[in-house]
This record gives C-alpha cells, sequence and structure tokens, in this order.
C-alpha cells in the first residue's frame, strides 16, 4: 500500500510519519525511514527525540546513495567498493574525449574536446545523464532517428559515454552514479523490500533513477508512507507547492500501474503554532477560501525593498515600543534573522545609528576564547628564540585586553613591560 501525507508547511505531517514509525515498530515490522542525503543526520536527531532510545535503535534510516549501496552489498555486487574518485572520473572523461577525437569518431564536438570548458560541460552533462539512467547505446541508438545537426550532437555524447564506460572498466573502477540504477534492478531479485516497510520524509521531487527504485519499493513493500508538501489533491495540479504535486501525481500513477493501492491523507490545519495571529499568515498568504482564521492585528507583516530598509524598520519599531509608556525595555525584545551572515552586521549598524543597546548570540570560534588564547600565547612565547613586547603584553593584560590591539592601548607610555 502506498499512503500520501500531504498538506503545507507546518501541518503535522513528520508528525504523523513519525506516529506511524512508531507503530509499525510496536507491531514487530522492520521500520527503515528514507530521507534526502543532507538530512539524514538531522533527521536521526528527529527521530532520537520522538521515538526514544529504544524504538530507534530498531529502525534503519537510510539515504538513496546508502540504500543503493546496502542492496549491493547485500546482492554481493562487483561493484561493491571499487568507486572512481571524482579526481578520477575527470581524468577518465578528459582521457575518453581526447580518444575519440584522435580516432575522428566526433563530428560535430571535435573541436572542443581539448578545450577545459568542455570538460566542465561534459562532466555536468554526464552526471544528468547518469541520474536519467540513459547509457551511451541509447544515445547512438536515438541519435539515428533524429535531424542530422541533433544527431551529431547526440551521436558524439553517446560515443563519448561508450569510451568513458570502457576506461572504468579497464581501470576496475566504478562510477558510483549508477549504483542507485543496479541496485533497483537487483531489488527486485531479493526480498529486502519485501521484509520492510518504508518512511518517506523531507522530499519534493525525484530523479528517473529514484522513481525506478521507488517504483521497485511501491511494488515489493508491505507499505510505503510519503510525506510531501502539496496543495489539495482534489484541486488542479497548480498552486503554491507545484513540484510536490506532481511528484503525488506521479507516485500515484506508479502505483496504480503496479495495481497497488492509494491511500491519501490531506492535512489542512497549522499545527506549528496554536496561536491564531501565527497560523493567520499560513492560511491566508497566496489563499483565498471560507473559514480562514481571523488575523487579530498583533503579528504584522512588511515588505521591504532590501536588508537595509528591514532592518531600519525594525530599529524604529523598537524606539517605538521603548517610548509606548508600557514599561517595556531593551532586554524585553528579541530579533530574529534568518540569514545571520547578511543581517547581523546591517542590525549592529542600524543599532548604533538608533541609540539602541544590544546584545547578539554568535557564536564565536573556540581559538577565539580567552582560555585558548592565554594558552597559544604562552606558546608563542616559549617557541620565540627573542622577547616579544606585543605578545608578554597581552599575556599580562589578557584579563582585560581582547587582542593585541587593545593590548598595544595598555602600553601607551610604556616601553617595557616592568614599566606597568
Amino acid at each position: 500500500m502506498l499512503h500520501l501525507i500531504l498538506g503545507g508547511c507546518g501541518t503535522g505531517k513528520s508528525t504523523i510519519l513519525m506516529d506511524a514509525v512508531r507503530e509499525a515498530v510496536a507491531a514487530g515490522k522492520k521500520a527503515a525511514v528514507l530521507v534526502p542525503e543532507q538530512f539524514s543526520f538531522e533527521n536521526e536527531k528527529k527521530l532520537h527525540q520522538a521515538l526514544g532510545t529504544q524504538t530507534f535503535n530498531r529502525v534503519e534510516t537510510y539515504s538513496f546513495m546508502t540504500l543503493s549501496d546496502v542492496i549491493l552489498l547485500q546482492a554481493q555486487s562487483a561493484r561493491a567498493g571499487s568507486y572512481a574518485s571524482e579526481q578520477e572520473k575527470l581524468i577518465y572523461l578528459w582521457q575518453s574525449a581526447q580518444e575519440c577525437a584522435e580516432r575522428n569518431e566526433l563530428v560535430f564536438l571535435g573541436k572542443r574536446a581539448a578545450s577545459a570548458e568542455f570538460l566542465a560541460d561534459l562532466t555536468e552533462l554526464v552526471t544528468k545523464l547518469r541520474k536519467a539512467g540513459v547509457s551511451g547505446e541509447q544515445l547512438i541508438e536515438t541519435s539515428e532517428h533524429l535531424q542530422e545537426r541533433l544527431a551529431c550532437k547526440v551521436g558524439d555524447l553517446g560515443r563519448l559515454l561508450l569510451a568513458y564506460d570502457r576506461i572504468l572498466r579497464e581501470r576496475g573502477r566504478n562510477d558510483d552514479l549508477v549504483n542507485l540504477t543496479e541496485a533497483a534492478m537487483l531489488a527486485s531479485q531479493n526480498a529486502f523490500f519485501e521484509e520492510r516497510c518504508f518512511f518517506i520524509d523531507e522530499f519534493d521531487s525525484f530523479t528517473a533513477d529514484q522513481y525506478r527504485m521507488l517504483q521497485e519499493m511501491i511494488a515489493r513493500c508491505p507499505s510505503v508512507t510519503c510525506t510531501l508538501r502539496a496543495d489539495d489533491p482534489a484541486k488542479r495540479p497548480t498552486g503554491i507547492f507545484v513540484g510536490g504535486n506532481k511528484t503525488g501525481m506521479e507516485l500515484t500513477r506508479i502505483a496504480r500501474e503496479l495495481s497497488v493501492k492509494v491511500e491519501t491523507t490531506y492535512l489542512r490545519e497549522f499545527r506549528r503554532s496554536i496561536h491564531p495571529d501565527l497560523k493567520a499568515p499560513v492560511d491566508q498568504i497566496f489563499r483565498r477560501h471560507a473559514g480562514m482564521t481571523p488575523w487579530e492585528g498583533h503579528l504584522r507583516v512588511m515588505r521591504a525593498a532590501d536588508p537595509e530598509e528591514e532592518v531600519s524598520f525594525i530599529c524604529s519599531q523598537i524606539c517605538a515600543l521603548l517610548t509606548s509608556g508600557e514599561g517595556i525595555r531593551c532586554r524585553d525584545i528579541a530579533v530574529a534573522v534568518k540569514n545571520p551572515a547578511v543581517y547581523l552586521p546591517r542590525l549592529k549598524r542600524a543599532m548604533k545609528r538608533y541609540d539602541l543597546p544590544f546584545d547578539t548570540t554568535e557564536k564565536r570560534p573556540l581559538l577565539y576564547t580567552d582560555l585558548v588564547r592565554h594558552v597559544l600565547t604562552i606558546l608563542e612565547l616559549i617557541a620565540g628564540r627573542q622577547w616579544n613586547t606585543e605578545l608578554l603584553l597581552l599575556l599580562l593584560l589578557g584579563h582585560r585586553a581582547r587582542g593585541l590591539g587593545e593590548a598595544v592601548l595598555y602600553r601607551r607610555g610604556c616601553r617595557h613591560p616592568e614599566g606597568l
């Protein structure tokens, strides 16, 4: 069965997924969670917090990359382990381009084969072809049915890809970009998916090779549960979450072709905050429907031309709050930003311009802590063959000075440390 959990941001999709994982483990089933590679660590932390240590230890967590590796290892595939590095791939692609050019096999791309720009473009193109599951043979076969100019380009790419694959085989190396395609083929020959219930979270879309793996998963797993940011499936596939809408429709199509039952749950209520003023913007922005959450006015949404205008508006509102006569003080006010690298420098300048006291929660590197700086200063003094007055001042005044610049200020009028 395929269970799609659809809804907007903050509607509780992941929470429902975690509950389903907990129920599967409690029922004695093997539960596996599939998330994007970049979210695997964060997802494991979230799973541990939601499920507890005992249940978490019984749950398998995969990305598509790790999933393909496990299937290849279980099938004892010859591909497991011997992968070409990114540098090796670049060299092999260059070799394949030179060999094809020397044999005059490149009709359209021969003149570009020696350029660095062509190698960069070829690397990107091969990556896309691998993810789409397209082989060199398929490209050459397709070129026979195309018009002359396009046929030359496609045929050249096919011959380059065949030469690249041959060089990889001769070197005894494999391209990890085709692992997912081979793993999907091997998964159809063993019981890996038949033993597990899969739960998919944090995806908006999938590549062609990922869809092939999902097809085997949907066909063989007892149940597959997938969360997607999507609009109401009863409406047209346009709206805010176009990508999620299309992905949901594609997964539904795959399941129906496989005669697998599809169950859809659409979540309408915003659950990330119970305060109506926070629910209102999510409910109303880009939407117009009956029964919208009332907006009481405690939350204001502003459109600014640039970050400078944003921080100026923030500081002006802080000044208005401080002079409102309601007893609000600076320590009662917090400013949250999404991109500190962009906004914090601007906020600091604006706060000084408006004469507002402030403190930031910026994380300081360990090297800049007082203890580490003190130890490093001692080591520099020991390692030096001659006394360094600046370092000695920094060591002696370390409890007051925050750097060499401030230590030098204490040195004014003093030529030797003994004069302090």
